[in-house]
């Protein structure tokens, strides 16, 4: 990966960095903004700031950008909610 985007990923918020890792894990913005307990509108204003921090052009580049290519992005801390949903994907795919 490239080593400006490995930088820039530092500086990513706790929260821009829970929806960055549960995008790259599939869910849609439904989704996300319920484990989160956020609405769907912020998880799209949060999507559309991390898509624009990084000079990407859809979620799946957010998916592929930083799931793929970061190993640490599992050790995210997450909610409660997002973490037992984290944990039930996590088995589902075992």
């Amino acid at each position: 990966m490239h080593q400006d985007l490995e930088h820039s990923l530092s500086t990513a918020t706790k929260r821009e960095r829970e929806v960055i890792l549960l995008i790259a894990r599939g869910l849609q913005n439904k989704s996300i903004a319920h484990e989160l307990q956020l609405s769907e509108n912020t998880i799209r204003a949060h999507i559309q700031n991390i898509m624009r921090k990084y000079k990407l052009h859809n979620r799946t580049q957010v998916a592929v950008m930083f799931a793929a290519s970061i190993p640490h992005v599992d050790n995210v801390p997450l909610s409660p909610a997002a973490s037992a949903r984290a944990a039930k994907l996590s088995d589902a795919s075992s």
